[in-house]
């Protein structure tokens, strides 16, 4: 299972490759040390590096750098398809569902006795996210020079290249991605992950990823131009392509209104964004809105808005109107990837519906008792006319 449309950032101080995307695909060379920097709660996939079947079962092992005597947890085996918040694929990738900043450490793939490939992860917090560009204006954070415990470091933002500009024929929007670098004045080492960087007890300044807008205005291509494949970066080769195989969701929910509804867009994350468009249903017409762009929950209106820290992968509604009933469709990588059929119950009307069958039935009951009431009757002076008639009756001998 691999990604859609990575955008692929090589770090000129390391020989580590990043596919950033859904689920991301990272790979290092074979027998290298990698140290890569990653955003909390979005899904990642590690690479094992040439996994030799015939030296053993594969495994992967976890360490906790800053708690080096804890030593190797052993993750997962080839033998053992889950786990605690990880997966291991067929093909010997880690996936890591929703990493947090406490999952930073140092992971391993082992063939055997053999170590194949050794990772330094650096996963910073999401919550800390800068954005910059688009609507929302501001600017990108500045390099910083900063003494900790009397050294000089500098903190700065490597960022990714470019993505590609999330609609064609109209005004959209392209994005970066970047994450928190710091190097040290006082020692001869490459800069690295803020969370890498090891100054003993001190801590360096707060200082989380950025994600930046840029406004762009691209032409449509054809539909056999756009085909959509999955890429796998072989290291030290070309991309490789697959063919597409991926099921489309579709789902309908039945809310009230003035409830809270939300749709999760899948294979999406902050790597691979997900563009959403809204097919509203009104007075038996369809009206079809563009695309909303990825991560402008600013240019969403009333109770809508989308989760910029995963890449717009969820869609929001806070208070639902009769209005907002229609079908809502996911883009991700220009793929359609789900589709929402939101259907609005109007409570008052039910309770008219319901007030109206609840009076019809008193109504049948009280006629009911009416006619029964007078059956009896009847039957009560048929009763008294007979037995006055037996009494009264003259026989004759």
């Amino acid at each position: 299972m691999l990604v859609q449309w990575p955008i692929l950032v090589t770090l000129l101080w390391i020989s580590c490759w990043q596919v950033v995307s859904l689920g991301t695909a990272i790979s290092c060379s074979r027998h290298r040390l990698c140290q890569i920097a990653l955003v909390s709660s979005n899904p990642v996939l590690l690479v094992c590096v040439d996994w030799p079947r015939q030296e053993g079962e594969l495994s992967w092992f976890y360490m906790n750098s800053s708690e080096p005597e804890s030593g190797q947890v052993r993750l997962l085996a080839s033998n053992q398809i889950q786990g605690a918040g990880w997966d291991l694929q067929s093909d010997g990738l880690l996936l890591l569902h929703s990493p947090t900043i406490w999952d930073s450490g140092i992971y391993l793939c082992r063939a055997g006795a053999k170590t194949l490939t050794y990772y330094e992860v650096d996963v910073q917090d999401v919550k800390q996210l800068h954005l910059s560009g688009g609507l929302q204006g501001g600017t990108v954070l500045p390099n910083l020079r900063a003494e900790v415990g009397g050294q000089s470091v500098y903190m700065f933002t490597v960022w990714s290249p470019w993505g590609s500009c999330d609609h064609c024929g109209v005004p959209g929007y392209r994005r970066r991605l970047g994450f928190c670098y710091a190097q040290s004045s006082s020692k001869a080492e490459d800069p690295m992950p803020c969370g890498l960087l090891s100054l003993g007890p001190q801590k360096l300044p707060p200082r989380g990823p950025e994600l930046s807008l840029e406004a762009c205005h691209v032409p449509c291509q054809s539909p056999s131009v756009a085909q959509v494949h999955h890429r796998h970066l072989v290291p030290g080769g070309p991309l490789v392509l697959d063919n597409d195989n991926r099921v489309l969701l579709f789902e309908t929910y039945l809310v009230n209104v003035h409830s809270k509804v939300t749709f999760h867009c899948p294979d999406s994350s902050i790597y691979s964004p997900a563009t959403w468009q809204r097919e509203l249903t009104q007075q038996g017409t369809r009206t079809r809105h563009p695309r909303i762009s990825r991560g402008l929950s600013q240019q969403m209106e009333g109770s809508h808005s989308l989760d910029q820290a995963i890449g717009s992968s969820t869609y929001t509604i806070q208070d639902v109107e009769i209005v907002d009933e229609g079908i809502y469709r996911c883009f991700v990588s220009n793929r359609l990837a789900a589709s929402f059929h939101l259907k609005v119950f109007r409570p008052f009307r039910r309770r008219m519906i319901v007030a109206h069958r609840t009076m019809a039935l008193i109504w049948y009951i009280l006629l009911s008792l009416g006619v029964v009431s007078l059956l009896l009757v009847m039957l009560t002076f048929l009763y008294a006319f007979c037995s006055y008639t037996r009494r009264h009756q003259l026989i004759q001998w």
